[in-house]
């Protein structure tokens, strides 16, 4: 199945989180998310231990989700993320 993903909006949810997110290490964590960013900044990689989204250089990206409705669940959510303020 071909998805469509928003770049914008995935780069704001990576902003949100290792922004306000808790740092363990070389990761950022909020609300059931975990950010991580590639050795050369050119990638970032976004799961929630069910879904995995890495944004690659060019808006390029690789899906990992075990099917369509956690995807579009967690997409949700990252679209969430981004549109809140830090509360």
């Amino acid at each position: 199945m071909e998805h469509v993903i928003n770049a914008h909006e995935v780069l704001r949810a990576f902003d949100r989180i290792s922004r306000d997110g808790k740092q363990q290490g070389g990761e950022f964590h909020l609300d059931g998310v975990v950010a991580t960013a590639g050795h050369d900044g050119y990638d970032i990689t976004l799961s929630n231990g069910t879904v995995s989204l890495t944004l690659m250089f060019h808006h390029k990206y690789q899906l990992d989700s075990p099917g369509d409705e956690e995807l579009q669940h967690f997409l949700h959510h990252l679209t969430e993320l981004a549109d809140k303020e830090k509360g």
